[in-house]
């Protein structure tokens, strides 16, 4: 791939915070956005729990010179979303990843950008009705066949409509 000289402007959308890199999701995308900024220029959107050191982060940004947007939310944000998949009939963690003061930022600025890059299902609502963009989501198999293999084998009733 040929490092482009005046890059392309991608929005990176991802639920929780790339950095450190630790655990599938945020070791996915922390390897994305290294990549991809080298050949665009890469703006971050992301969702964080209040508690999360940010400074290390700041860093890294920095270090791979990507702009970026924190949502800082608590705990008992994220809990009153995934509520709302009983009335919604929404995944689970769609809702418990979607805010609309998220969704009104990106609706703000989407059209300063050339590419939307959503990482898992959980990112993916944000972009999804903005059909002007090319568009890529970014999604593990692992995680649908984790919860499916979870459903069948736990006895608890709660965990089986969960996973479901």
């Amino acid at each position: 791939m040929k490092k482009l000289d005046n890059k392309s402007k991608l929005l990176f959308l991802s639920s929780r915070l790339p950095y450190p890199p630790i655990g599938g999701d945020r070791l996915r995308s922390y390897w994305l956005l290294k990549t991809l900024s080298k050949y665009y220029k890469v703006h971050l959107v992301s969702i964080v729990e209040e508690k999360e050191i940010l400074k290390e982060f700041n860093d890294f940004a920095n270090q791979i010179n990507i702009t970026y947007k924190l949502f800082k939310k608590r705990k008992t944000n994220f809990y009153y979303n995934a509520f709302k998949s009983l009335i919604n009939n929404e995944p689970l963690q769609v809702n418990y990843y979607y805010f609309k003061d998220v969704q009104k930022y990106i609706d703000e600025i989407i059209d300063d950008y050339d590419v939307l890059f959503a990482t898992l299902v959980r990112t993916a609502k944000y972009i999804m009705h903005h059909n002007h963009k090319p568009k890529f989501l970014e999604m593990t198999d692992s995680i649908a066949i984790s919860y499916l293999r979870s459903k069948k084998k736990t006895k608890s009733l709660k965990w089986k409509l969960l996973y479901l």
